[in-house]
């Protein structure tokens, strides 16, 4: 399979101050602040293609019914989705309670990254999995990008019907600007890519005070991560 390849992206171009909880308690979700506003709760939502990157700003006329959602302004190009209500089931996506569901487009990836909200040690806890009755394979790529450093990036995972989930755990040093993300690919049949996702991240050591945190978003850079593998699939 070819290798996971890195392109630097602008993402956000969204102003709003961002304020924070006390340090001893901060844990960011991404699934309880989702609002359908692109950088609520430090998480922002990317379609990436052909080299360039554009934040997720259409919340309107969701494609999945009985949702919230952010998309790229059709039904294909990405989108993330929650329920309004319970766990339901239509057409052939599961929406599940508890998760939100991406959906990369038919030639584009999503993308949900973190911002780091200033300097200190973090705990990162994510969860995917296929959330459709008829799953097809998709493409999950870590990545890490210190504020204005090189990125690093883990192998790529592909879900499949036989490995149809993929946990992620660890704990990182952020500086101020920093970001973590993770690139959801269409690697199968995109009307079956839908995938559940939760992710959070929890403040370890070394969060300032919510009196020196707050901080404008604007028009930050991001390495995106495209793992394109339908080519090497073949048949799924």
């Amino acid at each position: 399979m070819a290798s996971t390849t890195l392109r630097n992206m602008f993402v956000i171009a969204s102003l709003g101050a961002i304020c924070a909880a006390p340090a001893s308690a901060v844990t960011f979700d991404a699934f309880s602040s989702f609002v359908a506003v692109n950088g609520a709760g430090h998480f922002a939502y990317v379609s990436f293609k052909n080299g360039s990157a554009t934040g997720l700003n259409t919340a309107g006329n969701c494609v999945i019914a009985g949702t919230t959602c952010l998309q790229g302004g059709n039904a294909n190009v990405p989108g993330v989705y929650k329920t309004t209500g319970g766990a339901f089931t239509t057409g052939t996506v599961k929406v599940p309670g508890g998760a939100l569901i991406l959906h990369p487009g038919i030639d584009n990836s999503v993308e949900a990254v973190f911002l780091a909200p200033g300097p200190g040690r973090f705990r990162i806890d994510a969860v995917f999995f296929q959330s459709d009755t008829n799953p097809n394979a998709v493409a999950i790529s870590p990545f890490f990008r210190p504020f204005g450093g090189a990125s690093v990036v883990d192998p790529y995972t592909l879900l499949t019907r036989a490995n149809n989930s993929f946990s992620f755990s660890r704990t990182l040093d952020f500086g101020a600007g920093d970001l973590f993300g993770f690139d959801v690919n269409n690697a199968g049949n995109y009307f079956n890519d839908s995938t559940g996702m939760r992710f959070s991240v929890t403040a370890v050591a070394g969060v300032p005070e919510p009196a020196t945190w707050s901080m404008l978003v604007a028009g930050f850079a991001i390495i995106g991560v495209a793992a394109r593998r339908k080519a090497a699939l073949g048949a799924v």
